[in-house]
């Protein structure tokens, strides 16, 4: 069940205090959150295990991107490898209003920790979901391997999809 995956984290703290790159140890940048041992796969997901992590700063550049552009908007969305439109596609109508975007997002800029917090409803409850921005990268493709911004560098896409595949377990 996901409450073991969202314990409390002090993410103020983090942000606050943390002179490196902050690892979340909860949801690990390894294969096992990419495809959940105890699931069937698909022979499109042996690619999946090719995949590396990286922070957008080493994609980027330190300081080259936002965590929200200027004007956020569904078409800044962009599919990936995670074949989850039925959850992009709930994010984009939620972009048609992007002040009810920035409200799910705790931390409201990018930090040095790589450290960030949003705030979902499971089950009806309200719960602070909080996860690094160590993100899944496809070498061959040299881009981001499941969601990412559309032509802008801001990383709000990503961050609220593995926020969701943290509840979930896996991507």
């Amino acid at each position: 069940m996901y409450q073991t995956r969202l314990k409390p984290i002090d993410y103020q703290s983090i942000i606050q205090h943390s002179s490196e790159p902050w690892e979340d140890d909860s949801f690990p940048a390894e294969l096992s959150v990419l495809l959940d041992p105890t699931m069937s796969r698909r022979d499109g997901h042996k690619k999946w295990e090719t995949f590396v992590w990286k922070r957008p700063k080493d994609v980027y550049g330190e300081g080259q991107f936002s965590l929200f552009d200027d004007k956020i908007d569904p078409n800044d969305i962009n599919q990936g490898y995670c074949n989850n439109c039925w959850f992009l596609a709930s994010v984009a109508s939620v972009a048609e209003f992007p002040a009810r975007i920035k409200r799910i997002f705790l931390t409201e800029t990018v930090n040095d920790a790589g450290c960030y917090a949003v705030e979902l409803y499971l089950m009806g409850e309200k719960r602070t979901v909080v996860v690094d921005d160590r993100l899944p990268y496809c070498t061959q493709r040299e881009d981001w391997a499941f969601s990412r911004p559309s032509s802008t560098k801001e990383i709000w896409v990503m961050i609220l999809e593995k926020a969701w595949a943290k509840v979930f377990g896996s991507y």
